[in-house]
C-alpha cells in the first residue's frame, strides 16, 4: 500500500513539475527568445504560443471610463452614480496597474499559452465521463446538465430580480425624459417552458430561468415598460426549442437568430413608424452552407461526445454593403455580409457572425441612406446571431455589452443620440456569472 502511495505521489509531483516547467519555458521562450531576440527557427516557433500564432487580434488600448466619463448631471440615482464611479475606478486599476499586468500574464501562461492546454482539456473531460459526471461544471463552477432532448445547458438557481427591475425602470424613465424610445427583449433560454423546467428541477437541478423571466416580465408590464418576450412567439409559431439551440452549448442557431431578428425588426418599425424590408429576415432569401466546429473549448466538448456539430452559414442572395467597426480591437471591416460578418478568428463557432463579445461594435449599412433611425442595442452573446441580420435592414446600429463597457452609458447615449434603445438579453442571463452588470444602466 505504501509503495502504491509513493508511486502515486511521484507521478503527481512529476505532473506538477512538468506543468511549472512548461509555464517557465513559455515565459522565457516567448519574452526573451521570440520578443527580445527575434528567433525565427521553425521548431522553436512551433513550440511556443503567442498572440500571433493563436490567431487572435491584439486588443486596442481603450479606456472606456475615460472616453465616456460620468456626466456632470446624473440621470439616475446616487447609488447608480457611485456604482459607475467604482466600476470606472476598477477598470482604471484593472487595465493599467502593474499588479494587473502580472495577473494577466500569469493567467495567460497557465491557460492560452500553456503547452499542454488542449491535452489537459480533453483528458479532463474523458475523466469526467469515466466518473459519470459528464462535464460537471463550467469555468465558474456552475453545474452542467443534459435536458430531456439531449441538449446541454447549465443550472440557474432562483434569486430575486428586484435590483434588475428597479434599474430597468429607472433607465426607461430617463430615456422617456430624453425623448428616446425603448423596449426590452427576452430571448429564450434552452429550457423550453415551465413544464420542462419542472422536470429538470425534479431531476435535482436548479433551473429557474423561465420562472425568473416570467416574474421579470410581469414587473415590467406593471411599470408599463415595453417588453417583447420571444418565448411567446416560440409558442405562437410552434418553434422547436430542440431545433433552435446548439446541442452542446446554450446559444441559438443562426436560423433561429434570423427569425428573432425579424420579430425585433417588426417592433422597431412599429415604434419608429416605418417599414423595413421583411425579406431580409426570410431564410429562403439566403443560401445555406454548413461546416463543423473545429477549434477551441467547444470542440473539446464535442470531441468527448459526438465528435462534431454542424453549424450553419447564411449567405444573403441579395446585395449587401456594410461597414463594421470593432472598437475593442480598432478593426474596420467593409464589404458584403460574408466579407464583414464572417471575417472572424473564431471560425466556426456560434460567435462567427459577430466576432464574439466586445464592449462596442458599430454597423453602418451603406445601401440605406435616408429616413433611418439610429439604434442602440444593449446585448450579450445571445445576440451574436441576431444583430448582424438587423444590420442588413437598418442604416445605423451601435451595439454595447455592458459586461465589458466600463464607461458611462448615459454619457454614451448623450453623445451618440440614438432614436431608440433596445436591451436584448436571454432569460438565461438572470443568474449567470458576471451578468449583473447587464442591468446596470449607469
Amino acid at each position: 500500500m505504501k509503495e502504491k502511495i509513493r508511486i502515486s505521489t511521484v507521478i503527481m509531483l512529476g505532473i506538477i513539475f512538468i506543468g511549472f516547467a512548461s509555464v517557465a519555458y513559455q515565459l522565457l521562450a516567448k519574452n526573451i527568445g521570440y520578443d527580445l531576440l527575434g528567433i525565427q527557427n521553425e521548431w522553436f516557433l512551433k513550440s511556443i504560443k503567442t498572440d500571433d500564432n493563436l490567431g487572435e487580434p491584439v486588443a486596442a488600448d481603450r479606456n472606456w471610463a475615460q472616453e465616456y466619463p460620468l456626466p456632470e448631471t446624473a440621470g439616475y440615482t446616487q447609488r447608480k452614480v457611485e456604482s459607475t464611479r467604482k466600476k470606472a475606478q476598477t477598470a482604471q486599476i484593472y487595465n493599467f496597474s502593474v499588479l494587473d499586468k502580472i495577473y494577466t500574464m500569469l493567467e495567460k501562461y497557465t491557460s492560452d499559452y500553456f503547452t499542454f492546454n488542449t491535452i489537459c482539456e480533453r483528458v479532463s473531460k474523458q475523466f469526467d465521463i469515466l466518473l459519470g459526471t459528464r462535464l460537471n461544471t463550467d469555468a465558474y463552477g456552475v453545474n452542467q446538465l443534459f435536458l430531456p432532448n439531449g441538449h446541454m445547458t447549465y443550472e440557474r438557481p432562483y434569486r430575486s430580480l428586484d435590483d434588475e427591475i428597479e434599474n430597468i425602470r429607472s433607465f426607461s424613465s430617463w430615456l422617456s425624459d430624453e425623448k428616446i424610445k425603448y423596449f426590452h427583449v427576452i430571448i429564450p433560454a434552452p429550457v423550453g417552458n415551465q413544464e420542462d423546467e419542472l422536470n429538470v428541477q425534479r431531476a435535482g437541478y436548479q433551473v429557474y430561468s423561465n420562472q425568473m423571466a416570467d416574474e421579470f416580465k410581469e414587473a415590467l408590464e406593471l411599470y408599463h415598460i415595453d417588453c417583447v418576450d420571444i418565448r411567446d412567439y416560440m409558442i405562437e409559431d410552434n418553434k422547436s426549442y430542440t431545433d433552435s439551440f446548439f446541442r452542446y452549448e446554450h446559444h441559438m442557431v443562426p436560423s433561429a437568430g434570423i427569425w428573432v431578428a425579424g420579430i425585433v425588426s417588426d417592433h422597431i418599425d412599429e415604434r419608429m413608424e416605418q417599414v423595413s424590408d421583411s425579406r431580409i429576415f426570410d431564410i429562403s432569401n439566403y443560401s445555406v452552407t454548413e461546416a463543423v466546429k473545429k477549434d477551441g473549448l467547444m470542440n473539446d466538448k464535442l470531441f468527448v461526445y459526438e465528435g462534431k456539430e454542424e453549424i450553419e452559414f447564411l449567405h444573403p442572395d441579395f446585395l449587401t454593403d456594410i461597414d463594421k467597426y470593432i472598437a475593442d480591437y480598432d478593426i474596420h471591416l467593409s464589404g458584403s455580409f460574408d466579407d464583414v460578418m464572417y471575417a472572424d478568428w473564431y471560425y466556426p463557432s456560434y460567435s462567427t457572425w459577430n466576432h464574439s463579445i466586445d464592449a462596442i461594435k458599430t454597423y453602418r449599412n451603406n445601401l440605406i441612406t435616408t429616413g433611418e433611425p439610429k439604434i442602440l442595442l444593449l446585448t450579450e452573446s445571445y445576440s451574436d446571431v441576431i444583430s448582424p441580420f438587423l444590420a442588413c435592414a437598418y442604416a445605423n446600429i451601435d451595439e454595447i455589452d455592458l459586461r465589458l463597457f466600463s464607461g458611462s452609458l448615459q454619457t454614451y447615449i448623450e453623445q451618440t443620440k440614438p432614436d431608440i434603445v433596445i436591451s436584448m438579453y436571454s432569460a438565461y442571463d438572470f443568474n449567470s456569472a458576471g451578468a449583473e452588470t447587464l442591468y446596470e444602466f449607469e
